[in-house]
């Protein structure tokens, strides 16, 4: 049961007063934007001509602009029941480049007038066809036509009419890789530590692993020594303390300290003990320690000779 002055409209109890989805009866819907009044549907006074299904001022309606379905064209706006360009635009529908209204001083299909288009990537600033700021104008170039940043556009590098030959890269205003890189397709590589191009363009390291040196490695220690201990990181750094008697091979990995250089700090060891860092013999020196050159394989692999004292130690610190 409905409440009074409703009715049951499918499952839904209505007003057919006031509802403009059962105005007057069931399933009379309204048009769209109008209301239902005593039964009836009424379009409201800002948009009082119903065109169709919809209720609309025909004095602002692009749809129905001064009349039902007489709809503007492009990108028209309605202003007092006529179809016309909004404040700022031009009425450019009548030309052959591409109609529709537009601001003659930015639009790089109408710049200036309705009939010049800019050329290749030209902007359009103060109603002029222009290149963008840091780019320079090639549009008269044999090569390439264009704008261009002549400091890294391989077909107009460092000038117009100076193109890279194959396909070196335009780097810094000059064809080719930097010195130390490789060109890897169409990419400058390290052939000594990247991965998908390890000492040669395409060889590629197995997931997970690193290139260093032109190696892929799985780890600091590997190729070095078998089954590393790893070191962890305690207060100070990576400490070991004592390193014992006997040959230890030792792996630190992430060791990459921000408020000092990286190196190796030791203590107590004997005239005949070595110590290796990534396969290379170093001294054992404390305080300031031994600057150490780049990670291998994301780490260090310290390698210590047997000695006889026990209290012997060493620290990659991170201060």
């Amino acid at each position: 049961m409905c409440p009074r002055n409703m009715e049951l409209c499918g499952d839904t109890c209505a007003d057919t007063n006031s509802s403009t989805a059962h105005c007057g009866a069931c399933d009379r819907a309204c048009p769209k934007g109008g209301t239902c009044e005593q039964g009836a549907c009424m379009c409201p006074p800002a948009q009082a001509t119903l065109c169709g299904n919809e209720c609309a001022d025909l004095q602002t309606a692009a749809a129905h602009c001064g009349d039902c379905g007489k709809a503007c064209i492009n990108n028209q706006i309605c202003a007092a029941g006529a179809c016309t360009c909004a404040a700022g635009q031009a009425d450019c529908n009548g030309s052959n480049i591409k109609p529709g209204c537009a601001d003659l001083s930015s639009t790089p299909a109408h710049c200036g007038d309705c009939e010049t288009a800019c050329i290749n990537n030209q902007i359009c600033a103060a109603g002029a066809c222009t290149c963008a700021a840091g780019q320079a104008d090639c549009n008269g170039s044999n090569i390439k036509p264009g704008c261009a940043d002549l400091t890294s556009t391989a077909a107009h590098c460092g000038s117009c009419d100076v193109q890279c030959p194959g396909d070196e890269p335009c780097i810094d205003s000059k064809c080719g890789c930097p010195l130390g890189q490789t060109l890897c397709g169409d990419k400058c590589v390290d052939l000594s530590s990247d991965p998908r191009n390890c000492t040669a363009c395409g060889k590629q390291c197995p997931s997970g692993n690193f290139c260093t040196n032109g190696q892929c490695l799985k780890s600091p220690c590997d190729l070095l020594c078998t089954d590393p201990e790893q070191v962890s990181l305690q207060v100070g750094g990576f400490r070991v303390d004592p390193v014992g008697t006997k040959e230890r091979c030792l792996e630190v990995k992430g060791y990459a300290p921000t408020q000092t250089k990286a190196r190796i700090v030791c203590w107590n060891f004997d005239a005949e003990r070595n110590l290796k860092v990534n396969g290379q013999a170093v001294p054992c020196l404390v305080d300031a320690g031994f600057v150490l050159e780049s990670s291998r394989a994301g780490g260090y692999c310290v390698q210590v000779g047997a000695g006889g004292t026990v209290s012997a130690g060493l620290l990659l610190p991170l201060e």
